[in-house]
């Protein structure tokens, strides 16, 4: 499952990341296409040293296992020791070659290799939970994004429309057309836009910077795409489908790495524990023990080897065995909780992404109807203003509720956006978003 994963989120960007080439070839190439939500995953996969740090340890717990699996081999050691009185004669008390192996330890050498093979599995669903994190940081990041750059282009026009109505009024003040309080309003309106337009660049600006630092690509503010990303409307139509069939969330859950990882922790505990246990039985051995160099002196005179058979058997301090086994088994149940957490966590994320496309989906062809009634009643009002039938704040208060309808479809459509993209990554599925 794990590859699986990989395979979802990262691997299904390669061809992005080819048409990108290398960091200096974009660097050189002034006319770089814009970034889209793919490509900067793409290379945030490519790059992140998180991801590459998940890797290195992954490489790490293959080599352990396989240093693990050399430890039901026999051991092979070679001896040359001498004692104090030979010392001064230069010679040798014994040279001799061993060979020792076990036989029979109930099982130790098979749990611990055990526990290595299910630490490797570990690690490896360990870096697709990074590849996860990282690309719902960037999904994030993106929504934020979305949502900045549709209140920057609301407020542009609505301070652009605004100026304009300035002007008009300015001169309707100087001709005693209009009170002097209907510019000051104005410029009460205007004042207050730019305020607007100023926090949405500061949250555009953030949003840049969040995937700068992730993707480690720099000058993004100038290569993203002009318009705004959108949730198409087959998008839409085919993810409100997917949502509204009998779709077994559960085995999405289940298949989750996060998940995995948990119930691996079971596994690996159990194993240790296994481990544990064995090590308070005896271990069956065999020997041979081969001289090297015949020593008169020490005993040795013959160079045939020797055989033996025995049994060795460690306490540990104080028993400590025993103790340890029930500390393991205590951490065994606290796993299993931990397991049932992550399960209800994991629900709940999905049931929030879930719930926010749902709401979304639903609400935007209302704020797209309310976004266009406000502008004709704008243009009706502005028309009966000069007609004398509407006062000048009436007219400033529809332009209000336009620009405010503008902001809720902005958010609207951004939220619709990151929930799509938070669902595509947690069940594995390719970006899209057209």
């Amino acid at each position: 499952m794990h590859k699986v994963l990989i395979i979802g989120l990262g691997l299904c960007f390669a061809a992005s990341l080819g048409a990108q080439g290398t960091p200096d070839a974009r660097k050189k190439s002034p006319e770089s296409p814009p970034h889209d939500i793919k490509s900067l995953i793409a290379e945030i996969l490519r790059i992140h040293p998180l991801l590459r740090s998940r890797q290195i340890e992954a490489q790490a717990a293959d080599l352990d296992a396989q240093a693990v699996a050399r430890q039901k081999w026999g051991s092979v050691s070679l001896t040359t020791e001498t004692n104090g009185a030979q010392a001064h004669t230069g010679s040798y008390a014994s040279r001799m070659l061993r060979l020792d192996q076990t036989v029979w330890d109930n099982g130790l050498a098979r749990s611990r290799e055990d526990e290595a093979q299910v630490r490797l599995d570990q690690a490896q669903l360990q870096i697709d939970e990074q590849v996860q994190d990282l690309s719902l940081q960037a999904s994030q990041a993106w929504q934020a994004l979305n949502a900045a750059r549709g209140k920057i282009d609301a407020a542009r026009n609505a301070l652009e429309r605004l100026r304009g109505y300035m002007q008009q009024m300015s001169r309707r003040v100087q001709s005693q057309a209009s009170p002097q309080i209907d510019l000051e309003l104005t410029q009460a309106r205007i004042l207050q836009t730019e305020a607007e337009l100023t926090a949405a660049q500061g949250s555009y600006r953030l949003a840049v910077q969040k995937l700068e630092n992730l993707s480690g690509l720099q000058g993004l503010t100038g290569r993203m795409p002009v318009t705004q990303s959108l949730v198409s409307a087959a998008q839409q139509k085919r993810m409100a489908a997917q949502l509204a069939q009998e779709t077994d969330w559960n085995a999405t859950v289940t298949q989750h790495p996060t998940y995995l990882r948990t119930k691996y922790e079971i596994q690996a505990l159990e194993h240790k524990l296994s481990a544990k246990k064995a090590e308070q039985w005896p271990q069956v051995y065999l020997r041979m023990d081969k001289p090297l160099a015949q020593n008169e002196l020490a005993g040795i005179s013959s160079m045939s080897p020797s055989y033996y058979a025995g049994i060795r058997y460690n306490t540990g301090a104080g028993l400590v065995g025993h103790a340890e086994a029930q500390a393991m088994a205590a951490r065994l149940g606290e796993s299993e909780q931990r397991v049932h957490a992550v399960r209800q966590e994991l629900q709940q994320q999905l049931s929030a992404d879930k719930e926010e496309f749902t709401n979304n989906h639903a609400r935007l062809p209302g704020l797209t109807r309310s976004v266009s009634s406000s502008e004709t009643v704008l243009a009706s009002y502005l028309r009966q203003f000069h007609a004398g039938k509407k006062n000048w704040q009436d007219l400033l208060n529809v332009q209000r509720e336009l620009l405010q309808n503008q902001y809720a479809l902005s958010d609207a459509h951004a939220s619709l956006l990151g929930a799509v993209l938070r669902l595509q990554i947690r069940t594995s599925q390719p970006i899209q978003t057209d």
